[in-house]
């Protein structure tokens, strides 16, 4: 696993597709225009919702913590402490994400994009791994702050931040899993964003080789 920066990505992205659209045919399931409105339409409806509905949850939560004896020095730091900790449910996301992808650390990187991370796959994805991938992330971190809720009696206001913080890094992988899992062929295997039904079993086993 490594750390880079996006254009790094973004230059061994071009690198390896120049490569492989020599041997294989793709097909995008949206074109980069209407992916990226769709993806701006949801995550304002996203955030509109949500915030709101944070502010209330998360309200009685840190009014004890601030109140006319913090120093301004104190409730800075309660207000970076949140911060932080939202960051760590995103790097939490990222991390499964990673174990989630097909085998093969040295395939796996995360992108540090100033203030956020996230993470790629330099490989081929089936179908079925695709979505699993996708959704791990959500899922996982969902069931631990339901079974910290209910079984270690956290606080609910800050489990349900936690849990609107999740769900909102979650929905660009909300998405492209229902659109994959519409309009992808079953025998698809798909490089970022593009998709082939090209590859076979036996060539996908053979490309997963370190």
């Amino acid at each position: 696993m490594k750390i880079v920066k996006p254009k790094y990505m973004d230059e061994l992205y071009s690198k390896r597709m120049a490569a492989f659209v020599k041997q294989y045919n793709f097909f995008y399931l949206d074109s980069v225009e209407k992916f990226q409105r769709n993806l701006r339409i949801i995550y304002i409806i996203g955030v509109v919702f949500c915030l709101p509905f944070l502010y209330v949850i998360v309200n009685p939560a840190i009014a004890p913590l601030v109140d006319e004896t913090n120093t301004t020095l104190e409730i800075f730091l309660i207000i970076i402490a949140l911060f932080l900790g939202t960051q760590v449910i995103i790097g939490i996301h990222e991390l499964i994400h990673l174990v989630a992808f097909p085998r093969g650390w040295r395939k796996k990187y995360i992108v540090f994009k100033r203030p956020m991370i996230y993470a790629v796959y330099d490989g081929f994805v089936s179908k079925k791994r695709g979505l699993i991938s996708l959704m791990a992330p959500f899922a996982i971190i969902t069931s631990v702050l339901i079974i910290s809720l209910f079984v270690f009696s956290f606080n609910m206001s800050v489990i349900l931040a936690l849990f609107i913080t999740n769900s909102i890094a979650s929905l660009q992988d909300i998405y492209v899993f229902f659109s994959s899992l519409k309009n992808a062929p079953k025998n698809s295997y798909s490089y970022g964003n593009a998709f082939t039904t090209d590859i076979t079993k036996e060539k996908y086993k053979e490309l997963m080789q370190p």
